[in-house]
């Protein structure tokens, strides 16, 4: 009785789990009931019980053969709900690809971004997902509607059936002057505004722009591993953050400060490479010099 924590190579669950389940492995294989919820983070991950909570995994490969009573928050390489799979709430993934196959059903909807999905199942409710290519095949029924954020309209197969309306809206008017900043020809616009945000900053915090800029000139081998290590390390983070319900608020907020900070380093990497240029010295601070 109570929870299980469990780490290993490949690990497979033959009883049932009256708590929750808490894993780390390379495969990780659930085979028996469990009462609570599971969190894992594994390699491969397949449900082959019922789970009477929510299950949170981060896998190269999640499939879902068993029932689950709650929610599926996935993100992985390939997310498939197969033959026979149920899910009493939502499904809530980020990979690479989900699919729900035929006699596949969730209750609820299915939302999350995902470079290909395909739905061969039963929807309960709405599908609302950001993709580069949805696909709707013959069988499949979606009980409420479909709206996506794709540049390429879906496939849906004459024997699909959606209930309420579906829409598409491309990635760009999703994201507030998505129209420039996604625009493959708006490379003139995208620099002036880069301009006015590297001129707002040197105005307003000259001395801080200054000294991080001077950081990036002085080790830039540094500064160069930084960038790495942060490019590589905090997507993984912020996904393992998504998978667990505390943690959803602060992958959000640690997304938007992410994709902020990694689009005003151009800013400090191009006040660096101006100063250098310019040989201007850590005492020369004035906001004309460092402007031009």
């Amino acid at each position: 009785d109570g929870d299980l924590y469990i780490a290993g190579g490949t690990v497979t669950v033959l009883g049932n789990v009256h708590g929750d389940l808490i894993a780390d492995a390379a495969l990780l294989n659930v085979v028996g009931d469990v009462d609570g919820s599971v969190t894992v983070v594994a390699g491969r991950v397949e449900i082959r019980g019922r789970i009477a909570h929510a299950v949170r995994a981060l896998g190269g490969v999640v499939a879902v053969y068993g029932r689950v009573d709650g929610d599926v928050v996935a993100a992985g390489g390939v997310v498939t709900l197969v033959e026979g799979a149920a899910v009493g709430g939502d499904v809530v993934v980020a990979g690479g690809t989900l699919t729900v196959v035929n006699s596949a059903t969730v209750d609820g909807n299915v939302r999350g971004v995902a470079a290909n999905m395909s739905i061969e199942g039963h929807i309960g409710g709405n599908i609302r997902v950001t993709v580069d290519h949805l696909q709707l095949t013959d069988g499949a029924t979606i009980q409420r509607g479909v709206h996506y954020r794709s540049d390429s309209s879906a496939t849906i197969a004459p024997g699909a059936v959606v209930a309420g309306a579906t829409r598409r809206e491309s990635l760009a008017g999703g994201v507030p002057g998505g129209q420039v900043i996604f625009w493959e020809q708006a490379a003139i616009p995208r620099a002036l505004l880069l301009l006015g945000v590297g001129v707002v900053i040197l105005l307003l915090l000259p001395g801080h722009a200054i000294a991080v800029a001077d950081g990036v000139r002085g080790a830039p081998s540094l500064a160069l591993l930084g960038g790495i290590g942060a490019t590589v390390f905090v997507p993984i983070i912020l996904a393992l953050l998504m998978i667990t319900v505390v943690g959803i608020p602060l992958a959000l907020m640690g997304t938007t400060l992410y994709l902020a900070g990694t689009y005003l380093s151009q800013v400090f990497v191009g006040l660096a490479l101006g100063r250098m240029v310019f040989r201007l010295g850590q005492a020369n601070v004035r906001r004309g010099v460092n402007l031009l």
